[in-house]
């Protein structure tokens, strides 16, 4: 052999290595795909389970806030109606005597402290001859809607006593309002007993053991005292109704709240939007945790792939170790032979190297589509009602196809299609998978998203490419009205057309929310109906035709109770 053919072989000796960074970077690319998806599905699963509960709470705490709020407002009413009923305060009112209001009032003034309420005592224009406790708030409220209708003597279906929030110094203020009248019930002045904000959702929510957030009729928060909290948005606010709540998420004082935003109505009056707030910082930090523990046992599995693939590698590479350098010993030992002889036993040799690697490539395919259908078997079991559909579809559509004299290797490919056909519903949420009633036109377009998600996970894997268009467009009909790209006849593949008659077929027999498993006579007649419209009649000929085996695969699956014996006895068509 030449120098330049020895160079030639000893520069092929290092082809081990990369061939081993071949067979390794497959599997650690696979792992990297089932764990991306794998950590995405739990953590949604579990943030969805997580936020189911904290639904739930928010439900119940938003109508425990509102019944509180309505109690804290009787009690507030109750205690109005005492103050304008105080001897002698019509007399103290009409001479504006400032001394004999604080003489009447002062067993109040430890106890309005107590409360957190003050207490405003105003004339007939509004403006304030006593305030409990004393501060420097505003002088006059003539200009405040709820007390002008007081003081004009105006009276509802609720009666003469008026609500209303009041911008003071101090921050914003709930008052309630009640009119002092003369002996001729005439009104000649106004009692104010008032809240602030921060303490009204201090008591209410003290009452609920949720935290209340006030917002204004614009969405701006009214508690001064709440750091961080922002405000609610046009879509928000535009989507809560009397029977409507909202969930939105919300930070204050550095913790993360779940918020149910209502109305916010007291006498029956909107004054603007009441948030009940739960804590969601466990929720998020369970979410986080379980996100580190699945990141780190598929580190740990990748950690182990690359071990054990390390040792597989070497050992499935060092044959082809061995034959190069008896290709190289070889020729040093023989020197210069013949062209006619050199080239038969490289050829020879590489023919065994190439068979050898063809065969450790359909191990490593049959490996990587093990994980996948894994992968698509759990994605079934997510819902009680589809669980084993996606193998029960391989059964049936490898029955029709045989009937149909489909070939092995089409029948291998028509198998993995079925198996995998729903994989794309992993971007589907649990709430649209499992909803028992009607979708809505959101939920529809959510649902048939699932061909396109499911294709565009697998184009890239080669070994797949020949089952992708099942995957695709199992849901197309004969008559092109089917999606996603409206295919219409036998521009559909035949293995396709197969596929969504075992699909509809598994389907019709099976147990849903909203109806129980029809019988194989009635979930035939039902698929006849679409022959021409959403199935291929030379199909259906075929799966009639093939009914006793059919029925014995059905009935071996687990689905005895739903066929009837007589059909065993039906003819061939």
């Amino acid at each position: 052999m030449s120098d330049a053919g020895l160079a030639g072989l000893r520069l092929e000796a290092a082809w081990p290595r990369p061939l081993r960074q071949q067979i390794i970077v497959p599997f650690l690319l696979l792992l990297a795909f089932v764990a991306v998806l794998g950590v995405a599905t739990l953590t949604y699963q579990a943030t969805g389970a997580g936020l189911a509960g904290l639904d739930q709470g928010l439900v119940r705490a938003s109508v425990q806030a509102n019944d509180a709020l309505a109690t804290v407002e009787a009690g507030r009413l109750n205690d109005l109606r005492t103050l304008a009923a105080t001897p002698s305060l019509t007399t103290a009112v009409s001479q504006h005597n400032d001394t004999a209001l604080l003489a009447l009032f002062a067993a109040d003034i430890r106890a309005a402290r107590e409360a957190h309420v003050v207490i405003r005592i105003l004339d007939g224009q509004g403006r304030r001859l006593l305030s409990i406790p004393a501060d420097n708030g505003r002088p006059a409220y003539g200009d405040v809607p709820a007390v002008k209708r007081v003081l004009s003597g105006a009276i509802d279906g609720r009666g003469d006593k008026d609500l209303g929030v009041v911008s003071e110094t101090t921050g914003q203020v709930v008052y309630w309002v009640a009119p002092i009248r003369d002996t001729s019930s005439r009104v000649i002045g106004a009692v104010l007993l008032g809240a602030s904000i921060a303490d009204l959702a201090a008591e209410v929510g003290n009452a609920h053991a949720g935290r209340l957030f006030f917002y204004d009729v614009t969405g701006r928060p009214l508690d001064a005292s709440v750091a961080g909290l922002g405000s609610l948005s046009p879509d928000v606010r535009q989507s809560v109704t009397s029977d409507h709540l909202m969930r939105v998420s919300a930070t204050a004082g550095g913790h993360s709240y779940a918020v149910a935003v209502g109305d916010w109505t007291m006498r029956g009056e909107r004054l603007g939007y009441l948030g009940v707030g739960v804590p969601a910082d466990r929720v998020v930090d369970n979410v986080l945790r379980l996100r580190v523990v699945l990141l780190l046992v598929f580190a740990g599995t990748a950690l182990l792939v690359l071990v054990v693939g390390g040792l597989l590698t070497r050992r499935i590479t060092r044959p082809l170790e061995q034959l190069v350098s008896s290709i190289v010993a070889a020729g040093n030992q023989r020197g210069p032979t013949g062209p006619a002889n050199e080239i038969g036993y490289l050829t020879s040799s590489f023919n065994r190297m190439s068979a050898s690697l063809e065969e450790k490539t359909k191990a490593l395919e049959a490996t990587s589509f093990a994980s996948i259908e894994a992968l698509a078997r759990a994605i079934d079991a997510r819902d009680p009602y589809t669980y084993g559909h996606s193998a029960r579809v391989a059964r049936l559509s490898f029955e029709i196809a045989r009937e149909m004299g489909l070939q092995p290797d089409e029948l291998a490919t028509l198998g993995r299609a079925a198996l995998l056909h729903d994989i794309g519903k992993i971007g589907v949420e649990d709430r649209v998978l499992r909803k028992p009633g009607p979708l809505t036109k959101r939920e529809v377009i959510a649902m048939r998203a699932h061909p396109v998600i499911g294709y565009e996970m697998l184009k890239g894997l080669q070994f797949l490419e020949s089952s992708l268009s099942g995957i695709r467009h199992h849901h197309e009909h004969w008559d092109g009205t089917g999606y996603p790209d409206g295919l219409q006849g036998e521009d559909i593949p035949l293995a396709v057309r197969i596929l969504t008659v075992a699909d509809a077929l598994d389907a019709l027999t099976s147990d849903r929310p909203y109806r129980a498993a029809m019988s194989f006579s009635a979930a035939v007649a039902t698929i006849e109906a679409g022959a021409g419209i959403q199935f291929d009649p030379a199909v259906i000929r075929a799966l009639r035709s093939h009914t006793a085996a059919l029925v014995a695969l059905l009935t071996m699956m687990g689905k005895a109770g739903a066929m009837p014996l007589n059909l065993f006895r039906e003819p061939a068509i």
